[in-house]
């Protein structure tokens, strides 16, 4: 509310105090309603200022594919995070971590959405990925692991699930 005061209602630090607030709204509050109009009215605001791939809006568009996977607005979900994943392949340098997590989402959506076959190709792209980054994350490469046995298991390619798996 201050920043709306000092700056008016299109600023950027007005965009991120409504994400700030749709942030608390999800995770604290679990009141998904109230979180996707604060992820929207930032977005909206952000979109107004910045340039159509200006990477500051893959968060906004990852919170709100996020959101709309709990509220199992599957359509909705899968397209902000398609656009969070177009942003960041317009990047001069791809954030891989973000990228990796923005696939793994849409993936996730999938799977929630009874849709394994479409998940699948995500899985398989992130796992390479994350096995490139320094330091990665052997509990999240696990969980993707997981996660692609499961998506092969649901769509009945039973040995790739069993070899996915045994990884």
């Amino acid at each position: 509310a201050i920043y709306k005061r000092l700056f008016g209602e299109s600023h950027l630090e007005v965009a991120r105090g409504y994400n700030s607030i749709g942030e608390v709204h999800r995770y604290l509050l679990n009141n998904l309603f109230l979180a996707e109009q604060y992820f929207a009215q930032a977005l909206k605001i952000r979109e107004k200022l910045l340039a159509d791939h200006d990477q500051v809006l893959v968060p906004t568009y990852y919170n709100l594919a996020a959101t709309c996977r709990l509220k199992e607005d599957y359509g909705k979900a899968i397209s902000y995070g398609l656009k969070a994943i177009d942003i960041l392949l317009h990047q001069p340098t791809l954030d891989s971590s973000r990228y990796i997590l923005c696939n793994n989402l849409i993936a996730n959506i999938y799977s929630s959405n009874d849709e394994p076959q479409k998940a699948i190709p995500y899985y398989q792209k992130i796992i390479p990925l994350q096995q490139k980054l320094k330091n990665y994350n052997l509990t999240r490469l696990a969980t993707y692991y997981n996660n692609l046995s499961f998506a092969f298991m649901k769509v009945g390619r039973f040995q790739e699930a069993l070899s996915t798996a045994n990884n």
